[in-house]
């Protein structure tokens, strides 16, 4: 039985998702075919290693090393930071002790010229192999056009993301004013909205008085 976590990933152009791993349970070699258990993705191992420190191929990982796998896998999100892999000939269950981290601040993040659209998605797609903090979902606003709404740890997360994208993958990105996630109780029937979008919140059900107003304005280039 193959029980291996993923605990940092990083996308090859040639080879498609690299993942790092640790074997808690069983061992794998090239050739096995190995599932995802969180997206439930099934794959060909064509090559495994360790670190030496730089990655080098080896025959087999065992219970307790730590290496890196490839499959080929080009969909960049079957491959997160977290995930069990097992094998598909013993399956196995996911390991405990993981859990999804819940985004704090919430922004839209979006490119100057539209026709950018395409390299955004695959630059955010790519950070977020080794960023599982980091929540998006596609967005599209009529004055700004297609974009990301995204959900970070903090304000430093997000200015490291910021970072990231400008530099690493060379993008001339517009980033909306962060918020946070706010509850508010409506009149009918006391029902509980969560909701990181302000705009789309309906303020005229509120039962009950709003009691402050914040705003964060403190990070460059922000609109």
């Amino acid at each position: 039985m193959l029980k291996a976590m993923i605990f940092d990933s990083f996308y090859d152009k040639h080879r498609g998702a690299v993942a790092y791993i640790r074997i808690f349970e069983g061992q794998i070699k090239a050739g096995d075919t190995v599932n995802f258990l969180a997206t439930n993705t099934r794959a060909v191992v064509l090559e495994i290693g360790v670190f030496k420190p730089a990655m080098t191929v080896c025959d087999l990982l065992t219970s307790g090393e730590v290496g890196y796998l490839i499959t080929g896998l080009k969909e960049l999100d079957k491959v997160t930071v977290g995930d069990t892999v097992s094998s598909t000939s013993d399956p196995s269950n996911a390991l405990p002790g993981y859990k999804q981290v819940e985004p704090k601040v919430f922004a839209s993040i979006f490119t100057i010229a539209q026709e950018d659209y395409p390299k955004l998605r695959d630059s955010i797609t790519k950070l977020k192999m080794n960023d599982a903090a980091l929540y998006y979902e596609p967005e599209n606003i009529p004055a700004l056009g297609f974009g990301f709404r995204c959900g970070f740890l903090g304000l430093l997360h997000l200015d490291i993301v910021k970072e990231r994208l400008e530099r690493e993958f060379d993008m001339d990105i517009l980033i909306t004013t962060p918020s946070v996630e706010y509850k508010v109780i409506t009149r009918n029937n006391i029902s509980v909205i969560d909701s990181s979008e302000p705009v789309l919140s309906p303020f005229e059900q509120l039962k009950k008085q709003l009691i402050a107003n914040v705003t964060i304005d403190d990070l460059a280039n922000l609109i």
